[in-house]
């Protein structure tokens, strides 16, 4: 296989990226439009419920409400207090919601108010959550894809340990950028923007005396430019955690050097041109700064510098013997993350005392998961424990437990199903490592 595949295959990688980053951005796109629509009926609303035949005057805007429509408008508060608390947007905003539904007095003008940063709060979390759920995705599949990939251009495939949950929350919330902010520090800095630039508009526009449609073509190009500020940030972010997480997987396979590829046409920057196949060692490597993303909806990507590999051949380390092993054609990606990332190579093992493993419970696999353990810890466990329980009826089923140096295993010994498994403590791993000595 040429260089050329092994370029065009990491490419993709960054591509299936971008296309997650596109529904994400379809998804945020139908929220602002629908946020719009529902601003714009409450100031069309608002305006012909105040206004009287010579228009509405900021004074006028500025009265307060009646007694009938402070009830009415209460209850619009209730269904704020309760959409906000679902959606758990910020305590600040949800403060302000409890604050109003207590005064005896609000104005016209702030019940306006009320309404428009309510919804765009809600517009706000909805991105914020969208986003999160996106990079989270990114990056875990940027990191196993990416370690996928290398593996194969190498021809070895080996285990790979599952990714902690605290580690990809550090890099979904990084302040990576020189001004210190995470992309949900800018979705509510740009919110909050969003929210005075309106108010001014429409004090402004009560001012001079302009109408509804005024303040509506006003609010119709705020809301378009903060749309365009989240559709940058989408697709930055997802620029920025998926090259973090091709480099976790990097230095996890020992890589050293990586090389910047460009997508070269008439919309490359410069600064992408004169990067193209700069190579840069991984412990160099910073995105924005060293490697991609370089700029806003940068395109270019980074691949391994493994020089002499063509990746021709196949084999797998057996974990049994830690040995490379010769294998038959190419592993598609499920089955190498069954095998290589789950535990699925645990099945046909043979414990130390005879027992076949034949399955994995369901709530097995779901701890391993959790707990981020991998095959190996498990099948040393099983086939060189430090000590082996008796066998155990606990009325749903025999169970014999197997404590290893870093995994701690119960099987049942009558259907060979792996039940559970969860890191071995520290006070038992002293015990009986002592305990293994002695007999030795």
């Amino acid at each position: 296989m040429a260089n050329d595949y092994w370029e065009k295959r990491y490419e993709r990688l960054l591509d299936e990226s971008f296309q997650k980053a596109s529904l994400t951005d379809d998804e945020i796109k139908s929220n602002y439009a629908r946020a719009l629509r529902r601003i714009e009926k409450t100031i069309n609303d608002w305006y012909r419920r105040f206004a009287t035949e010579n228009g509405l005057q900021l004074a006028e805007a500025r009265k307060l409400l009646n007694a009938y429509e402070m009830k009415a408008f209460k209850m619009d508060l209730a269904e704020f207090k309760a959409e906000a608390k679902k959606l758990g947007v910020s305590e600040e905003h949800q403060q302000m919601l409890s604050n109003a539904s207590i005064r005896e007095r609000l104005s016209r003008e702030q019940m306006l108010y009320i309404n428009v940063v309510h919804e765009l709060e809600i517009l706000a979390q909805k991105q914020s959550i969208s986003l999160n759920d996106l990079l989270i995705d990114v990056y875990q599949s940027s990191a196993y894809k990416s370690a996928y990939t290398v593996q194969a251009q190498r021809g070895e495939y080996s285990f790979i340990n599952t990714i902690d949950s605290k580690r990809v929350e550090s890099v979904v919330h990084s302040q990576w950028a020189s001004d210190g902010k995470d992309f949900s520090s800018r979705i509510w800095g740009d919110t909050s923007k969003l929210v005075a630039n309106l108010q001014n508009d429409f004090t402004q526009a009560l001012i001079i005396g302009q109408g509804a449609d005024t303040m509506a073509d006003n609010l119709h190009k705020r809301m378009k430019t903060s749309y365009s500020n989240a559709k940058r940030l989408i697709e930055t972010e997802t620029a920025r955690v998926h090259e973090q997480g091709f480099l976790d997987s990097m230095k996890d396979l020992d890589v050293e050097e990586l090389e910047i590829l460009a997508t070269l046409d008439s919309h490359t920057s410069s600064i992408c041109r004169y990067m193209d196949r700069k190579r840069v060692r991984v412990v160099d490597a910073k995105p924005g700064v060293t490697v991609p993303p370089f700029h806003c909806y940068c395109r270019s990507t980074t691949i391994p510098y493994i020089p002499g590999l063509e990746g021709e051949t196949r084999s797998a380390r057996d974990p049994l013997t830690n040995k490379a092993v010769p294998v038959e054609g190419d592993l598609s990606y499920e089955e190498w993350y069954n095998k290589y990332v789950r535990n699925d190579t645990v099945i046909g093992v043979t414990t130390a005392n005879g027992i076949v493993i034949k399955a994995l419970s369901k709530h097995q696999q779901e701890r391993a998961d959790e707990r981020n353990l991998d095959a190996r810890g498990i099948i040393d466990a099983l086939t060189n424990p430090l000590h082996i329980g008796d066998i155990t009826d606990k009325g749903n089923g025999r169970s014999q437990r197997f404590i290893g140096e870093t995994v701690t295993v119960n099987v049942n010994p009558d259907t060979g199903s792996v039940i559970t498994s969860w890191p071995t403590g520290k006070a038992n791993r002293k015990k009986y490592k002592r305990d293994k000595k002695d007999e030795d």
